[in-house]
């Protein structure tokens, strides 16, 4: 399956501070007011295979990110991460719903994102708008991966 859905472009943010997050808030709201339906544990893949799929797409990306969907705010896992599997199962012990792919492929001064609902929310209405949108927060996104000594979340 392709991270191909969607692509936004914004100036390279490693200068870039962090943001207040409003945004992401917001489309965190969006997601669970719009048919929040979390799986249960039984029906979601073992957070070590998305673990590993992330690491695979990340391969070939300038980072990968697991976004995390909580009721108020989103959260990520960070390919860049130095424990990703151990930050992905303590956000789904506090409620968080492991949701899709974020891929952000750098391009000169530019980042490119794509990303990909995981199988068990691809074929929810809602999940294409929730995972476009965390996209305009590409920035932000981008500079909490690079906050040294912080989980990235």
């Amino acid at each position: 399956m392709a991270l191909a859905n969607r692509m936004h472009r914004e100036p390279c943010p490693l200068s870039h501070a962090l943001c207040t997050g409003s945004l992401i808030r917001f489309f965190s709201r969006c997601f669970y007011v719009m048919n929040f339906n979390p799986l249960t544990e039984w029906t979601m893949r073992k957070t070590s295979d998305l673990v590993q799929e992330m690491k695979n797409e990340a391969k070939t990306a300038f980072l990968v990110a697991i976004a995390v969907g909580f009721e108020t705010e989103t959260k990520f896992v960070f390919s860049s991460g130095s424990r990703p599997l151990e930050d992905l199962n303590r956000l789904v012990q506090s409620g968080g719903s492991p949701i899709g792919l974020l891929r952000f492929e750098k391009e000169d001064s530019s980042v490119q994102g794509f990303y990909r609902p995981f199988e068990e929310y691809a074929n929810e209405p809602w999940v294409q708008e929730y995972l476009g949108g965390l996209l305009e927060n590409t920035g932000e996104i981008i500079a909490m991966s690079q906050v040294p000594g912080v989980p990235g979340y």
